[in-house]
């Protein structure tokens, strides 16, 4: 591609040194670009459905390709059964622990009760001693249950964790159209296994469209940003309308292996010409146009 723009940069300086200063446009050539993005995999799995074709015109958030998630599926629904069994075990847990906190309230009254009665010498110090082990019985069983309550507090929420996770995962399983443009290549086939990072399909970013010419730097004060420029294609009576929108920060030799030592000297900087979306169909990346820049 590169050696392709410094040729189409020399045929655009031979046909704008062949125009006439008296009016006629500046002309350059050059070769439509644009931003392409690469959509790979993000999970493991077989490429279950491909929605577009390629050449198809697709929107932002369109739905193109699904990778098998059955298995994401089946996890998700195994976490909804263990956060039911949580469940119950927590409602059998908070009823057991309703009994425990009464009879640690009847244990922790009848301890008192015998230590004032032992005090008086009315009971005898076994009786007292039964139920103060009965008082801390009960309160190892209730801090038992308490410590049951947390560890199925931290099973739910871990539980909670694993599914937000696979339902990333599930999202992972569907490609959508990440911007508005046109596929320009499909990489996998349905029944593919795929792995992450493996590409599945290219779009062209019809909003970044552009052409790259090169012109002299005497050339550069005739134009100016924002400025329209025609860009003609081969096959088609009526030329585009773009707009100058960049221009190289530095200037470039010329192709040695092309020129005349007499033409090195001449020195080339690069100008961005976009092309509107609503003209992308008029175009295709990759080819060749002549810019015409009016004066």
């Amino acid at each position: 591609m590169k050696r392709w723009v410094f040729i189409m940069g020399v045929f655009g300086l031979l046909l704008a040194a062949c125009s006439d200063d008296g009016g006629r446009a500046l002309r350059a050539a050059g070769v439509v670009d644009g931003d392409v993005l690469n959509l790979r995999s993000k999970v493991s799995g077989r490429l279950e459905k491909m929605d577009v074709s390629e050449g198809e015109a697709v929107t932002a958030g369109r739905i193109l390709a699904q990778i098998d998630a059955r298995n994401v599926l089946n996890r998700i629904e195994a976490e909804g059964i263990r956060r039911r069994d949580i469940a119950v075990q927590r409602l059998r847990l908070k009823r057991r622990r309703v009994q425990l906190e009464a009879a640690r309230d009847y244990a922790v009254n009848t301890s008192r009760r015998l230590a004032r009665l032992r005090e008086k010498a009315a009971v005898s110090g076994d009786q007292y001693e039964q139920a103060r082990l009965k008082r801390i019985e009960t309160e190892t069983a209730l801090s038992d249950n308490g410590k049951q309550l947390l560890s199925l507090d931290l099973q739910e929420e871990a539980g909670r964790n694993r599914e937000e996770l696979l339902r990333l995962s599930l999202e992972d399983h569907t490609l959508t159209a990440p911007i508005d443009g046109v596929v320009l290549e499909i990489h996998s086939v349905c029944g593919e296994n795929l792995f992450p990072g493996n590409a599945v399909l290219e779009i062209l970013d019809t909003s970044s469209l552009f052409v790259e010419v090169f012109l002299e730097e005497a050339e550069l004060g005739k134009l100016k940003l924002n400025q329209d420029a025609l860009i003609r294609v081969d096959g088609r009576e009526e030329p585009v309308t773009g707009r100058v929108a960049y221009f190289g920060r530095k200037a470039e030799f010329s192709p040695k292996y092309i020129l005349s030592e007499q033409e090195r000297r001449n020195l080339l900087v690069q100008v961005k010409v976009e092309i509107p979306a609503a003209a992308a169909d008029a175009v295709k990346l990759g080819m060749p146009v002549t810019v015409e820049f009016p004066r």
